[in-house]
């Protein structure tokens, strides 16, 4: 019996020692994307694929969540403010001269572009694509979880009079900015060399 026990406590044992390796693993991988390191590349057809867009972005910004007058459709201003909010190639990342990608949190910065744009058309809207950026976004609020605990109840604040929120520490986006800019500029250069210095894509965003 004492040598069954002892069998047994030693399965138990090692079970939770390999859960607690693959937990660890779990973790340092989370650790690496939040950090914004390269994950492994993808073997495709086109080559291998980075998962994550090149570089390490830990730098942070402060950021208060209030409300404000400008992205506001029907504005007029408001198609301006969106396009200058975008960065060089509305966040078109070029591989390799072979194939483009698109960087998620300008996915994400689009699709609620279009909710503004959609809601207040006067002729049809376009319920397929309205659709489809409803749920990208509810899968990305759900990919990535922001437990930071809001004061109060927002179902029952008054935006006209209060506009302050929270203040969040955020991820500083100013890197990647600068590195879709150069990545579009020479996608644009690869583009006039292999056309006989023509290209036929325009340097969209004003960022």
């Amino acid at each position: 019996m004492i040598v069954l026990h002892s069998r047994s406590i030693a399965s138990t044992v090692a079970i939770l020692g390999l859960l607690s390796v693959c937990l660890s693993w779990n973790i340092v991988r989370a650790v690496f994307r939040v950090c914004g390191k390269p994950a492994p590349a993808l073997g495709t057809e086109e080559g291998n694929i980075p998962e994550m867009l090149p570089g390490t972005y830990s730098g942070l910004t402060e950021m208060m969540v209030e409300d404000t007058v400008r992205y506001r459709y029907p504005n007029i201003e408001a198609s301006e403010e969106w396009e200058s909010a975008n960065p060089f190639g509305f966040g078109t990342y070029h591989w390799d001269d072979q194939l483009s990608l698109f960087v998620t949190v300008f996915h994400q910065h689009h699709c609620i572009e279009t909710f503004g744009q959609q809601l207040t058309r006067t002729h049809k809207a376009d319920w397929r694509h309205l659709q489809h950026c409803l749920n990208y976004m509810r899968e990305m609020a759900m990919c990535h979880p922001d437990l930071t605990l809001e004061r109060g109840d927002f179902t029952k604040r008054n935006f006209t009079t209060e506009h302050g929120g929270t203040l969040y520490v955020c991820r500083d986006l100013d890197p990647v900015y600068d590195l879709l800019k150069s990545n579009w500029r020479e996608w644009v250069k690869f583009q006039k060399k292999s056309k006989g210095g023509k290209s036929s894509s325009p340097e969209f965003g004003h960022y």
